[in-house]
């Protein structure tokens, strides 16, 4: 079916409450149920008439499976099954276009700007970003990135252009310094740029080590097709990694590129503290 994936919050069939066939395998409808709460509901009027009633067997068979996808909430109300989608695997947070994610490591990423929720308990904080003239932030879709030997690609589909300064909270006013290992992941600029950017860390110059991240297979072509809209585009990325960065309360970042006119372009941070097991990442 031509729809795209995780479209529909709710998923009935006419055919089947009309004549008591399903009238699709689970496996070809479940793509399109939209994550932490889409509903798919199954069943039939308790004044259906014989020859058109549902199999109950049948029915939870088709909405169990779907559930075994999708794993959520199963219910049932009456003669009626209903199957709610719960969040997709590895993420956290989908309240928003920036939201927070865990990667298949267990390390948790924060997003930023941050949802904005009303009623619930969320992780609050603020980096205070400074952009440069025409920077700002952008978003767009994961899929459409071709980085098939990179586990984590959604950390580069989104980003801040012309970010000249933020603050990162890490310790308590109360704590005592600590030093960090930061990596700055830069999508769509060279290494020759990014290894030119003037870093600063608390007001002090950094010195780090740029790589570019092996994200396509050699045999990868750009598959960027203005008359295909489906087409994958590559992307690269460049990490610049700065090791025993000391810290009292945030993480102070400035950056500057030595070209006039030329904007950064940031799409993720990782920060792990080096005396504990504890990590906080970016995107």
């Amino acid at each position: 079916m031509p729809f795209a994936n995780y479209f529909a919050n709710l998923i009935v069939s006419e055919t089947q409450l009309l004549t008591g066939t399903v009238p699709c395998k689970p496996e070809s409808v479940a793509r399109f149920l939209k994550p932490c709460g889409g509903a798919a509901i199954l069943g039939q009027p308790m004044n259906v008439s014989e020859k058109s009633e549902l199999s109950q067997t049948e029915g939870v068979q088709w909405i169990t499976e779907v559930f075994r996808i999708d794993e959520g909430e199963l219910s049932s109300h009456g003669a009626w099954t209903v199957v709610r989608r719960g969040k997709l695997p590895g993420a956290s947070s989908w309240t928003h276009q920036y939201g927070d994610r865990r990667d298949e490591g267990r390390q948790d990423w924060f997003g930023f700007p941050r949802p904005k929720t009303v009623e619930r308990l969320e992780f609050v904080f603020d980096i205070q970003p400074q952009f440069s003239e025409g920077g700002g932030w952008y978003s767009q879709n994961p899929d459409s990135l071709n980085m098939p030997s990179y586990e984590n690609p959604w950390l580069f589909a989104s980003g801040a252009r012309g970010l000249e300064r933020f603050q990162i909270p890490l310790l308590g006013v109360k704590d005592a310094p600590a030093t960090y290992r930061v990596k700055l992941f830069f999508a769509d600029m060279s290494i020759e740029q990014v290894a030119a950017l003037d870093v600063k860390f608390q007001g002090r110059d950094a010195v780090g080590t740029a790589q570019q991240l092996n994200l396509t297979n050699a045999s990868d072509a750009d598959t960027t097709s203005p008359s295909d809209p489906t087409a994958r585009k590559n992307t690269s990325v460049i990490v610049k990694e700065f090791s025993d960065v000391v810290v009292e309360n945030d993480l102070v970042v400035d950056l500057k590129s030595p070209a006039r006119g030329t904007l950064s372009n940031l799409t993720a941070i990782e920060v792990i503290r080096n005396d504990a097991a504890k990590s906080a990442g970016g995107e």
